[in-house]
């Protein structure tokens, strides 16, 4: 099993952390994970350049020049609520197994063909569109098996365990977050704008140029 080189794995580390992870750990590094507090759901709406309703059409891996396995996500877009994907939008994530090289990235989000998703997107380096904030920039949709309402969640399995979307389990009464609300949240603050203040890692250039402004923002 061959791992990619330390220095390009800490490289990943570098962008990851500008897009806001809540924690990052890259395997093998001699480095602690990387920490950094959690963006909120207005800063992931102000951050990214795409935000979309869709169903992912199909996963696949590839290998880069370095050595560094990335997974690419084909998602088909029922509804653009940010930005100006067309029919599809191909989502990139640092991670995957592509014959016997693998990278290890904790804090992806998990993915399966079928799956409804709430997806937020930016483009990063060389051309890649990648989520905000990692897993955080990833919700699926699905029927709450208690109370058969449309739920949003965000999970993935523990360790290298497979995922599956359909076997989710129920979110809690705490946690349980209706689709229609993460959806009206995500269009209220699209309304809204940004507020001018910076978020880490984000280009305060990006965030005028992909959002509306707040009254007063200059």
């Amino acid at each position: 099993m061959t791992f990619p080189s330390s220095p390009r794995l800490l490289a990943v580390a570098a962008f990851a952390a500008g897009l806001g992870l809540a924690s990052l750990a890259l395997r093998p590094v001699d480095a602690d994970a990387t920490v950094l507090a959690p963006l909120t759901l207005d800063q992931r709406v102000d951050a990214a350049e795409y935000i979309v309703r869709g169903t992912v059409a199909d996963i696949w891996t590839e290998l880069d020049g370095n050595g560094l396995v990335w997974t690419r996500v084909l998602i088909e877009v029922d509804e653009a609520l940010k930005g100006q994907p067309g029919d599809t939008l191909l989502v990139s994530e640092p991670g995957g197994t592509y014959g016997s090289f693998r990278t290890v990235v904790s804090g992806v989000a998990a993915w399966d063909v079928g799956e409804e998703v709430v997806a937020f997107a930016s483009e990063r380096g060389e051309g890649r569109i990648q989520l905000v904030g990692m897993i955080s920039g990833k919700y699926t949709l699905r029927l709450d098996p208690v109370t058969r309402q449309e739920v949003a969640q965000r999970w993935a399995p523990p360790g290298n365990q497979p995922y599956d979307h359909r076997f989710i389990p129920p979110p809690s009464a705490a946690d349980r977050l209706l689709a229609d609300d993460l959806l009206q949240d995500i269009r209220d603050r699209l309304e809204l704008g940004w507020d001018g203040q910076p978020i880490p890692g984000i280009p305060t250039e990006r965030l005028r140029r992909v959002n509306k402004l707040q009254a007063g923002v200059k």
